[in-house]
Formats: C-alpha cells, structure tokens, sequence
C-alpha cells in the first residue's frame, strides 16, 4: 500500500465497509437520502450522454473514470 507509513506515524486508523453488514439500517438510510436530496442537503452529480450512438463512448468514459458520480445515457 501507497504511504503506509504515514498512518502508523499519524496514528490513523483504517477500517473497511461492508455493505451487507448495515441491511438492516438500509430502509432508514433511503428514507434520509431521500430527504436530502429533496431538501438540497445532499448533492448528487452525475454525467449525461445523449443518444443511443453514444453508449460505447460513454463505457469507454465510464472505465477510464471520466464521468463525475453517475453516469446516465438518455435514448
């Protein structure tokens, strides 16, 4: 790992995230996003294409990470 180092000289702690390990929590998480978004509160950015003849530059954008938060192509 890239700068490994600096966590255990800056006493950092490190954690993964399981998804599946929060299901039970998952029905009032959508209920608050929900509400954040609505409100303004949370922000989602996403990256449109328009047109079905642009799906393969849109894949080849998705994998080069071109696309900022979701990427949707409208036919």
């Amino acid at each position: 790992m890239k700068n490994i180092f600096q966590i255990t000289t800056r006493q950092l702690r490190m954690e993964g995230f399981i998804v599946g390990r929060w299901l039970d929590r998952f029905p009032a998480a959508v209920a608050d996003m929900s509400k954040w978004l609505t409100s303004g509160e949370l922000k989602s950015d996403e990256t449109v294409m328009e047109g079905f003849e642009s799906l393969p530059r849109a894949l080849l954008a998705l994998f080069k990470g071109e696309n900022v938060g979701k990427l949707v192509v409208k036919v």
